[in-house]
């Protein structure tokens, strides 16, 4: 089941245009990919149950870019970039 959660992850993000947000249903898991992609490329995922709100998902996702913003100093050019953010996750406070 994880393999094929990554996998839509890859690929909906991946197929999603910059400075756009999208929400797709995966056949295989009962699970919501919530993704936003943003202008400069770093985009944002959530995976939920059908029944979570999506404008909850989407404003999970802003805030969480938002403070891998303030925390992470570098820049989409670099490619430790890439590697951080698909490491980051916030703490719970």
């Amino acid at each position: 089941m994880r393999e094929s959660i990554i996998f839509g992850i890859r690929t909906v993000v991946q197929r999603t245009q910059m400075g756009a947000r999208q929400s797709v249903g995966m056949k295989d898991v009962p699970f919501i990919i919530h993704v936003y992609v943003r202008y400069d490329g770093l985009a944002g995922i959530v995976v939920t149950d059908e029944d979570y709100p999506q404008r909850v998902a989407f404003g999970l996702i802003s805030k969480t870019l938002q403070t891998f913003d303030e925390k992470v100093q570098v820049r989409p050019q670099s490619i430790a970039y890439i590697k951080t953010a698909l490491l980051y996750q916030p703490s719970s406070n």
